[in-house]
């Protein structure tokens, strides 16, 4: 899978082939829906984006400093490997905050529903963006059928998925800033990948 180039100059750490980095992807839920018209496709993505600063600046993570391509109906975003992965679990939080406010004050066509994956891996740049294993089961866990209709039964404003990976490196080794009890096993299941990845739905 490549993802389309950066629209900005790139930071320095993504020019060094296969480093090591966390990175995020976010879906806007229902975003084709029939109710949701041009304007309000670009309203949605817009204050996706907002929120997406707020979560990061809450979060302690400078947004510039983190590379970010969008998808149209979402984004993946690369988080530098000189910043503690925890905290984008964080910026989670801060962003479910961010939406829940948000809804609070739009109308049903205008309100957000996410997905969010989370995963670490070598990541690399080539012409055409990224590119690597990593990034693809990255999006693998993020449309996987089973978390898709997770959210759709779900009211959670956020739905959050993380890789095996980082559920035991990450979730399971800050004990009291996050409780691992919260998160559920699911299975994935998508074209080349069958795992078990976690997810946590307040």
């Amino acid at each position: 899978m490549n993802i389309p180039p950066f629209r900005k100059r790139p930071n320095g750490f993504l020019k060094q082939p296969g480093n090591h980095c966390a990175m995020i992807g976010i879906d806007i839920v229902g975003f084709g829906a029939a109710e949701r018209d041009d304007e309000t496709q670009r309203h949605v993505r817009d204050a996706m984006y907002k929120l997406l600063q707020c979560a990061f600046s809450s979060a302690g993570l400078r947004w510039q400093d983190c590379p970010h391509y969008d998808r149209g109906d979402g984004a993946l975003i690369i988080v530098p490997p000189t910043r503690p992965t925890v905290a984008i679990i964080a910026m989670a939080v801060h962003l479910r905050v961010e939406l829940r406010r948000h809804n609070r004050l739009h109308s049903n066509s205008a309100q957000l529903q996410l997905r969010m994956a989370v995963h670490a891996g070598p990541v690399h740049l080539d012409g055409n963006g990224l590119t690597g294993h990593a990034v693809i089961h990255l999006f693998r866990l993020l449309d996987a059928p089973s978390f898709k209709q997770l959210i759709a039964g779900s009211t959670a404003d956020l739905g959050l998925i993380v890789s095996a990976e980082f559920y035991r490196d990450v979730i399971c080794h800050n004990i009291g800033l996050i409780d691992a009890a919260d998160y559920r096993p699911l299975s994935v299941m998508l074209k080349e990948t069958s795992c078990t990845a976690w997810t946590h739905l307040p």
